[in-house]
């Protein structure tokens, strides 16, 4: 058995950022040849960051990051340590569509550039496309060998079937080296160490998962790299949430010293073998550049002390689902703000509990310094609600500033009871119309299954089918005074104006303070709470919300206020309201929401689980019409399986109903 020791290259890329990242890559790279390492490994396209999404159309963005690759291996050049790097490649061979491109990884050795190993399976599914940017290769991927150990690469879903590595095992593979870009999900790491573990028992070699980690959008890469040897057992495990470098030392059977002969021949399914390092072993053809090298030999590096003193086959430890979750708002929140180029952010205090756990976020991801809450209280708000926001600015250490808006409620009020009709629908003369041409007229043939609107129309609203007279429209239509529905709005839009204002003004990022629950249903503001910029908790049902803030005061001196804690969810838009007087409970309404939106479960199926048939259906409509809603909201960080957004496509224009 050969010893092979791995440098664990858990990397923070930028998309786009091509020239930063690879500087990144070399400094990891550096501190793993500093480390005795054999073999440095970064995650899956770590040169262009993941995902790329339609930068992979511009045919500069892929010839710039080809130029990085190409001066980083020569940046490369003098370190004694083999690299493996995650980029993006062209199809030249002539197979497949010619031109296209692929997800692959490279291994870089003494200044050269071998391989590529491209990904087979492409994900198509959730929140990846990269079938609409990829070609899948093939089985025939290249087999290095370094030391007397055979090893191939493959890129993160290649793990996730049993086909690929089974493929590379039957060609010589004795080691597994894997590329990640996997976003993180609530428990998303268990499952990933499990499937690694199946692919191990199946082929009895070791695997070696590296992983990225940071926020790029509403995604967030946790990390959490790891190593499972060929016996099963955990060797490694690398913290989550934060960039590392983590030295993995495994035990490989080793193969006899390729020949000469045997370089330049393939393996019986058609691999190639491509030596890249050993103790008398020369490097065969380069696949992608086809240059040979010379008989150097890069013998394997003797084991150091790194006066940093890192430890080998360090095992991190699990996170509990509330500080995996609570740990992804934090660092999603932190890279979107600092990788869009913000220096500080804004938040609209008011005193519930949302809105105290995302400032509490907020704080914990860039400081208390950069953050500046704002309380805007109407004649509507309690008391009690500025004092909780008072306390919760003093306890994380942030501003507070007051701006009330009874002012210009009344102002608001007083413009639109003010204005002035001076033209009317019916002064125009009106033309009949003929339906288009092979296309039913909507008059008279109202979709299948669904009542006609001519004789059925919505409450308060008159029929379609006659004509109003300028009478009964100035009627309807008087100016007067905002009420009811309209009333409570305009507040929570005058709230949206005021930080949009103040963002404005100073540069400051908007983040919004609505939850997974309350954006399900609809019951939310457009242009008003949710305007802004990133809505940091729009993932996390209410339940977890409290969920949350227990675990965050858990931590040391309670941050959170009980006062927010146990009081009752209400907006303040009216006088008494209460969040029960329009929703169900929201540890019903979160179970509705998990089995509708995550599972999937028809109206019947809900029933059939004990749901109450109406008010499954009430929320379903809810649900569907606040689609246009959704598509209008700022982006916010990725925490369930299935979020709103790219996990879950609905359209708009919807007349299905189940």
């Amino acid at each position: 058995m050969a010893i092979i020791s791995i440098g664990a290259c858990q990397i923070n890329s930028i998309v786009g950022d091509i020239a930063a990242n690879c500087n990144k890559i070399l400094d990891f790279i550096k501190k793993a040849a500093d480390l005795g390492c054999d073999i440095a490994v970064t995650p899956e396209l770590a040169v262009t960051g993941y995902p790329p999404e339609d930068l992979l159309h511009k045919r500069s963005f892929v010839d710039d990051q080809l130029g990085a690759l190409e001066e980083l291996v020569d940046r490369c050049k003098n370190l004694p340590i083999v690299a493996i790097i995650g980029h993006v490649s062209r199809n030249t061979e002539g197979a497949g569509r010619p031109g296209l491109l692929y997800n692959s990884a490279s291994v870089i050795c003494q200044g050269k550039l071998f391989g590529p190993s491209t990904k087979r399976l492409l994900p198509n599914y959730a929140v990846f496309d990269e079938v609409r940017y990829f070609e899948s290769g093939g089985p025939n991927q290249p087999i290095y060998q370094i030391g007397g150990v055979r090893f191939s690469v493959a890129i993160c879903e290649d793990i996730w079937q049993p086909e690929p590595i089974a493929d590379l095992v039957v060609c010589g593979t004795q080691l597994v080296i894997s590329l990640n870009a996997s976003p993180f999900f609530s428990q998303r790491a268990s499952s990933r160490e499990a499937i690694v573990a199946k692919r191990v028992e199946e082929n009895q070699i070791p695997l070696v998962y590296v992983n990225a980690v940071g926020g790029q959008d509403e995604l967030v890469f946790d990390g959490g790299s790891f190593a499972i040897d060929h016996r099963g057992t955990l060797l490694s495990r690398a913290p989550q949430f934060k960039e590392s470098l983590s030295v993995i030392e495994l035990e490989v059977k080793e193969s006899p010293n390729a020949s000469e002969q045997e370089q330049n021949i393939k393996t019986p399914t058609g691999n190639k073998l491509i030596v890249v390092s050993g103790l008398q072993n020369t490097l065969s053809q380069n696949t992608l550049s086809q240059n040979t090298l010379s008989q150097e030999t890069l013998p394997r590096q003797e084991a150091i002390t790194a006066k940093s003193s890192s430890k080998v086959n360090e095992i991190s430890k699990v996170l509990s689902v509330e500080e995996e979750i609570y740990q992804a708002l934090v660092l999603g929140t932190k890279d979107y703000v600092e990788k869009n180029g913000f220096e500080e952010v804004v938040i609209g205090l008011s005193g519930g509990i949302d809105s105290a756990l995302v400032s509490v976020i907020a704080r914990d991801a860039i400081g208390p310094m950069r953050v500046h809450c704002v309380a805007m209280p109407s004649k509507y708000s309690s008391p009690g609600s500025l004092d909780d926001a008072l306390d919760l600015s003093r306890s994380i250490g942030v501003e507070l500033r007051v701006i009330p808006i009874s002012d210009a409620h009344q102002i608001f009020s007083k413009m639109v009871e003010s204005a002035e009709i001076l033209s009317h629908p019916t002064d125009w003369p009106h033309e009949k119309t003929s339906p288009p041409p092979n296309r039913p007229s909507e008059q008279t043939s109202p979709p299948p299954n669904r009542p006609s609107e001519q004789t059925s129309p919505t409450p308060n609203r008159p029929s379609e089918q006659t004509s109003p007279t300028p009478n009964q429209v100035s009627q309807k239509f008087a100016p007067k005074t905002p009420s009811g529905l309209a009333d409570e709005n305009l507040q929570s839009r005058i709230r949206g104006v005021t930080l949009m204002l103040l963002s404005n003004q100073y540069g400051w990022l908007v983040l919004t303070t609505g939850n997974k629950s309350e954006i399900a249903v609809g019951y939310s503001t457009l242009y008003g709470d949710t305007a802004g910029g990133f809505a940091v908790i729009k993932d996390v049902p209410k339940t977890m919300v409290y969920r949350l803030c227990e675990f965050r005061n858990s931590l040391g001196e309670p941050v959170i206020p009980d006062s927010i804690i146990n009081k009752a969810p209400t907006a303040e838009l009216r006088a008494d309201q209460r969040d029960d007087q329009s929703l169900p409970p929201y540890d019903l309404l979160d179970k509705l929401l998990d089995d509708y939106v995550n599972m999937n479960l028809s109206h019947e199926e809900l029933v059939a689980k004990g749901f109450d048939d109406d008010v499954t259906r009430w929320f379903i409509q809810l649900v569907e019409k606040a689609e246009y809603k959704r598509r209008q909201s700022p982006p916010g960080v990725r925490v369930s399986e299935k979020a709103f957004g790219k996990d879950r496509r609905m359209p708009i224009t919807n007349h299905y109903s189940n």
